[in-house]
């Protein structure tokens, strides 16, 4: 972000200059580098609570070209923007969608200086599949019936090689490209608490489905993880007890599934690793908006 492209975008709503002063400092106050200070001469320092939401100050002049203007030229825009990724969907041929890359690409560059990334920026057909924050999406043909004749639906995929990705990061398997995986215990959590190391695998294992949840394939790649993420998990408790895997699960077997027990204030219980399935979820979700002021956050 150019500083003064940004001050000037804050001046035509805000009539403060001691609130634009103290916005020029947040934007020069530099950052760390190996405990080594750094300028800053664009951009927001990032880490910083305001770094989003000047962010989003800055893009809304991109929402804002596309929503009043571009919308005239192309009436058949659907547009969607989450921090620095956006996605476009155009009903009209591959030129037409190269004519509004390029206004867009215009606008960026010339009032807001900006470069559009030419690695992620694409134009692509519908029933193709285009990334967006982390998903593959594509628009296909409900069905061939009479019903489902000329109905589209947008479908979300977990993208191939993002469940091997995982993973690899954290080193569960020997190698990756074997035909049947040899998973590995993970030494760093071999000295934690039993309850640490369960609640760890979870945390990671909840995170992703959670965020894959709309995806049409999520309950067959986290099934997959789970599976590994299973193994791993036992294999580094066994690790830590000098023991085998299938000792370690007999040993921890609650029923039909197994977990850790610990004790609290009320007694021994049971932390199970996680055992609850990767349902596919649905979009119709009803975000949570305070209808008033939430004093208490």
């Amino acid at each position: 972000m150019n500083h003064q492209v940004l001050i000037n975008i804050l001046r035509k709503h805000i009539k403060d200059e001691k609130f634009i002063r103290l916005m020029w400092k947040f934007l020069k106050v530099g950052w760390m580098n190996n405990w080594q200070f750094q300028q800053t001469y664009s951009g927001a320092p990032q880490g910083k609570f305001l770094s989003p939401i000047v962010a989003n100050i800055y893009l809304n002049e991109l929402d804002t070209y596309i929503e009043k203007e571009l919308k005239l030229t192309f009436k058949t825009i659907k547009y969607v923007r989450y921090a620095a990724d956006f996605m476009i969907g155009l009903n009209g041929s591959k030129e037409e969608s190269e004519r509004l890359k390029q206004a867009i690409a215009n606008f960026l560059q010339q009032p807001l200086q900006l470069n559009l990334s030419a690695e992620k920026m694409c134009v692509t057909h519908r029933t193709k599949n285009a990334r967006f924050l982390n998903y593959d999406v594509s628009i296909r043909d409900e069905g061939s019936g009479a019903k489902g004749k000329g109905k589209k639906r947008v479908h979300l995929r977990m993208p191939n090689g993002t469940i091997e990705n995982v993973i690899v990061k954290n080193k569960m398997v020997k190698n990756i490209d074997a035909k049947q995986w040899d998973m590995l215990h993970r030494p760093k959590l071999v000295g934690l608490p039993d309850l640490a190391i369960v609640e760890r695998y979870n945390r990671e294992l909840l995170g992703l489905y959670h965020y894959y949840a709309l995806a049409e394939n999520v309950s067959q790649k986290m099934g997959q993880l789970h599976h590994v993420m299973s193994y791993s998990c036992l294999k580094t408790l066994a690790n830590k007890y000098k023991s085998t895997v299938p000792k370690m699960k007999k040993a921890l077997q609650q029923g039909k599934y197994w977990g850790v027990t610990y004790q609290t204030t009320q007694g021994e219980k049971i932390a199970y690793f996680y055992h609850d399935g990767f349902k596919k979820g649905t979009a119709a979700l009803q975000p949570e908006v305070d209808q008033l002021p939430n004093l208490y956050v």
